[in-house]
């Protein structure tokens, strides 16, 4: 199984366990209805880490709940890239 067939089954199982259908997740969330589904079917090979950090608190969990790993995300700053990749903020 690959890292994103994970994220999509955890994705799957935590909205399942909530009883939201993708449409109930996306009113909530703000991401578009198509976007859910993709990832729930792994069809995206890359997520952004603010649409997992969405995810994540929309759900209330962890990234380690969704993704089976963790990143340590500094709510404060900005994700947006700035010319010569330095982060903005």
């Amino acid at each position: 199984m690959t890292d994103y067939e994970l994220i999509g089954n955890n994705l799957k199982r935590l909205l399942e366990e909530k009883g939201w259908s993708v449409k109930i997740f996306s009113e909530k969330s703000g991401l578009s209805e198509r976007t859910i589904q993709n990832i729930i079917k792994a069809k995206y090979k890359k997520i952004r880490i603010p649409t997992l950090y969405i995810i994540c608190t929309t759900l209330q969990t962890t990234m380690k709940e969704l993704a089976g790993f963790s990143y340590r995300i500094d709510c404060h700053t900005s994700f947006a890239m700035t010319g010569g990749g330095k982060r903005s903020q």
